[in-house]
């Protein structure tokens, strides 16, 4: 687990952040009514717009995104 890192999402992982996320919700409640590379763009431009109030943190194993919070 030396390779695992937690850190502040940067930019260009939230599409990755969004992929978790859309996935999550399917595992729990089933396929959602959004496909999926349509939830990743509006998500993402949520993400950006709300980055003053909504931190994202990431869990990376080397360059790939592997879990994620909101704080």
């Amino acid at each position: 687990m030396k390779d695992i890192t937690v850190r502040p999402a940067q930019p260009n992982e939230l599409a990755a952040v969004a992929e978790l996320r859309w996935r999550w919700v399917q595992e729990i409640y089933g396929t959602p009514e959004t496909a999926l590379d349509e939830f990743v763009p509006r998500f993402v431009a949520w993400a950006r717009e709300n980055e003053s109030s909504h931190r994202c943190m990431v869990m990376v194993r080397g360059d790939v995104v592997i879990g994620m919070a909101w704080i």
